[in-house]
């Protein structure tokens, strides 16, 4: 086994000692052809790693020869990244035409819009008793006063059987104070 220092390294090499520092640090020289003791890499396949790394050395334009290698959990194919991302774009489109079209639905607006209209009707439904407890009192002959109390009692009871069999939210049976 020979021992040389990175300047030995890359004079055997014909590069420059910061080339063959980028190379080690970046893995372009394998770890299994050069390993370190006391600061000198013992080469154990030395004509296997020059020429590793003379076919990985940089073209004149600054860009590597060599394909970049995916991160090891990753088996995707560039086929199937390039699909991926197509599907990405096309939904992504979509949306947009839809929200355009004013075809989506805010979620958020819809359940304000159903929980105020809830409250408003069963606020309806419990001062009905009080709007209608004059009219047919005097129709029918009836105190008014003990007609809404009855009218009021019965209305309450409904709406909370209702509730009871989950027709109707808690927001219709909330007294008011």
């Amino acid at each position: 086994m020979e021992q040389l220092t990175i300047a030995q390294m890359a004079t055997r090499l014909h590069v420059t000692g910061e080339a063959v520092r980028v190379a080690i640090r970046l893995g372009r020289i394998s770890r299994d052809a050069w390993t370190m003791r006391d600061g000198r890499y013992v080469i154990t396949n030395a004509e296997r790693a020059a020429a590793d790394f003379a076919k990985r050395k940089r073209s004149p334009g600054g860009a590597p020869n060599h394909p970049i290698k995916p991160p090891e959990e990753r088996t995707e194919t560039l086929y199937e990244a390039q699909t991926r991302h197509e599907k990405v774009k096309i939904e992504e489109r979509t949306l947009k035409l839809q929200k355009a079209e004013d075809r989506l639905i805010d979620r958020r607006a819809e359940d304000r819009r159903l929980t105020d209209l809830l409250r408003a009707m069963g606020d309806r439904i419990l001062n009905w008793p009080a709007d209608v407890a004059g009219r047919l009192g005097a129709k029918h002959g009836i105190d008014a006063a003990v007609l809404e109390i009855d009218l009021d009692v019965e209305v309450r009871a409904l709406l909370t059987s209702m509730t009871a069999s989950s027709l109707v939210p808690e927001v219709v049976t909330e007294k008011a104070a």
